[in-house]
């Protein structure tokens, strides 16, 4: 199991790259949503459910076109938020709804 200290060093790892993705994935009930609250408790770093994220527009997407959008509507969303980090939980709502 990943802890929030494994986190934390592959952060550290990868936060002087361009681009700093780092993806927490597990199934339901594996303590994703519990590892990222923590993780934004203890650093500070904006916690977002996915469902936040989504407009009203990516809804009305068909769900086969929703993957090529979910980029896009996911970086607007991420410029609005004034924090270097932004963990976020349920991405599965982008292929789900």
């Amino acid at each position: 199991m990943v802890t929030v200290q494994d986190v934390k060093e592959r952060w550290e790892q990868i936060q002087n790259n361009d681009e700093r993705i780092l993806f927490i994935v597990g199934g339901p009930g594996s303590g994703k949503s519990l590892l990222i609250r923590e993780l934004s408790e203890q650093k500070g770093w904006k916690y977002l459910e996915a469902k936040q994220l989504i407009e009203e527009e990516f809804l009305l997407v068909p769900r086969d076109e929703r993957p090529q959008l979910a980029e896009e509507v996911i970086r607007r969303a991420l410029s609005r938020s004034d924090t270097e980090v932004v963990l976020i939980d349920g991405i599965n709502i982008v292929t789900t709804f």
